[in-house]
């Protein structure tokens, strides 16, 4: 029984009928929100693998030393480069094996089996 707008047994608080209407504005409503809640976590999640994998990340870096001293020797034996050219050469491939980021391992050429990329250096 309702008494002035309040129903018997609701503790004092208004008797509210909101019919189908209000259903499908909230069904829809839960919608959007549980969409828009998947695609904000997909994004964080996939920002935050990407920032894991560029920044934290470690990865194997092989460099072909044994090949670049060999390459080296080659050409001052057959006078194709200076000792200059070699000292800078040498220069060269030392700033590229320093110049690779901290969370790379630097491993020798000759050890890597497979999956790995190699750097060579060319030192003409």
């Amino acid at each position: 029984m309702q008494n002035g707008g309040i129903s018997d047994g609701d503790q004092g608080l208004p008797a509210v009928d909101r019919g189908n209407a209000d259903k499908k504005i909230m069904l829809h409503g839960s919608f959007a929100h549980w969409l828009a809640t998947v695609l904000i976590g997909a994004a964080i999640s996939a920002a935050a693998v990407l920032t894991y994998d560029l920044f934290f990340a470690v990865k194997v870096v092989a460099v072909d030393l044994k090949g670049f001293i060999a390459q080296q020797r080659d050409l001052v034996l057959t006078k194709k480069i200076t000792e200059e050219q070699f000292k800078a050469n040498v220069d060269k491939f030392e700033r590229m094996v320093f110049g690779i980021p901290e969370n790379h391992v630097v491993i020798m050429g000759d050890a890597v089996v497979r999956n790995a990329p190699v750097v060579n250096i060319a030192g003409k």
